[in-house]
């Protein structure tokens, strides 16, 4: 065989891989001339923002309203993210080095459902 058969050889066996990739070009292919592309990533991120925002108002006013009832000290901590987490534990009359166990991830669960 001359090089020229071998060289047609090898493209013919490479252009297989390519045939079954073309009919998924068009799935693959991005489309930057939709105007309502960035206008639907923005208004999600801003509704899962909301979302977030909500779930945080709700649980600083559940925890500082448990800390009202059970007469603890501070209970404004429970709007500052760390202190929070000091704040239920005072509520729940454990040691303060307990922080570390929230810290870290899977261990965290047990105290969780402990405090």
């Amino acid at each position: 065989m001359n090089l020229s058969m071998k060289l047609h050889s090898r493209v013919k066996w490479a252009a297989i891989p390519a045939l079954a990739l073309l009919p998924a070009s068009g799935a693959l292919a991005q489309d930057h001339g939709s105007p309502a592309t960035p206008v639907m990533a923005g208004g999600t991120f801003i509704f899962f923002l909301l979302v977030v925002v909500a779930i945080y108002v709700y649980t600083a006013l559940a925890v500082q309203t448990i800390a009202e009832k059970t007469n603890t000290e501070n209970p404004w901590l429970a709007w500052i993210p760390i202190a929070n987490i000091i704040l239920l534990l005072n509520i729940a009359n454990k040691p303060i080095w307990w922080i570390v166990l929230f810290l870290i991830p899977l261990v965290n669960i047990i105290p969780i459902i402990l405090v």
